[in-house]
């Protein structure tokens, strides 16, 4: 069984997981990435709740649909 979930902590943790993922990636400091960290809440700052939970639940055809492209390269119906 697999099961696909959607976040729903994005306004709240999206940011924070983001910025020290990148950080982490880039070898850099969390706080030498304000600029990431500003732009991402302003890009979430202004939407709805309904619209954040609409777009993370559209993020899950992202994994579906490379387990679906996957299992068929392998053979599996």
């Amino acid at each position: 069984m697999i099961v696909i979930a959607r976040r729903t902590d994005i306004r709240e943790n999206i940011t924070r997981e983001l910025v020290e993922r990148t950080a982490k990636a880039q070898g850099k400091d969390v706080s030498e990435l304000k600029g990431l960290e500003d732009m991402v809440n302003g890009a979430i700052s202004y939407k709805s709740d309904e619209t954040l939970s609409a777009w993370a639940q559209s993020q899950t055809y992202i994994p579906l649909g490379m387990m679906l492209e996957t299992a068929a390269l392998l053979g599996i119906d």
